[in-house]
């Protein structure tokens, strides 16, 4: 997959995102409550069958290991798993991957991850040289952790918050908190 493709799919969900409140807005408070249970009945349905064929893949496959690693490395297939809650590779595994290439990106300076809280990730930099500003770090660690775990809805650096990052899925939007 290529990243023309990845970028492709976050413009299609930032679409879907800007069409919801449209709808939103167009339908008015009284219907929206309809409209919204049916989109997220919707997701759950295809949810639940991705479910199902990620087990009929896993089931079937000769190396089970090699296609969990191919999945977790295909964004869109990536953050549909994580809005499903099914992502093959754990939270604080993607999000440490996530800081590692910060960390190439930046060099000599630490950042660590402080605090992980439902949907928001607080992580520490020090060491920063002079010539990288602050908010350039914070933006390469919100892209990191954006690609690793689009499930994150939030990420703070030494209290800067990240600017907004259109997301490949509006999991907010689509999904009610606690359902797959």
């Amino acid at each position: 997959m290529s990243a023309a493709s990845d970028e492709s799919m976050r413009e299609v969900g930032a679409r879907l995102a800007r069409g919801l409140e449209d709808v939103e807005r167009a339908v008015g408070p009284n219907a929206w409550g309809r409209v919204e249970s049916l989109v997220t009945e919707l997701v759950s349905l295809y949810g639940e069958g991705l479910v199902r064929l990620l087990e009929h893949a896993r089931a079937s496959a000769g190396d089970a290991p090699a296609l969990e690693a191919r999945l977790a490395s295909d964004e869109v297939v990536a953050s549909l798993l994580s809005l499903h809650g099914v992502h093959p590779i754990p939270l604080e595994q993607r999000l440490e991957r996530a800081l590692e290439r910060v960390r190439e990106a930046i060099g000599e300076a630490r950042v660590e991850i402080e605090r992980v809280s439902n949907d928001e990730v607080t992580v520490r930099a020090s060491g920063v040289n002079q010539a990288i500003a602050a908010t350039n770090v914070t933006t390469l660690v919100a892209k990191a952790i954006e690609r690793e775990a689009p499930e994150i809805a939030s990420v703070h650096v030494d209290g800067f918050a990240a600017p907004p990052q259109p997301k490949l899925l509006a999991p907010d939007q689509l999904v009610r908190r606690g359902a797959r």
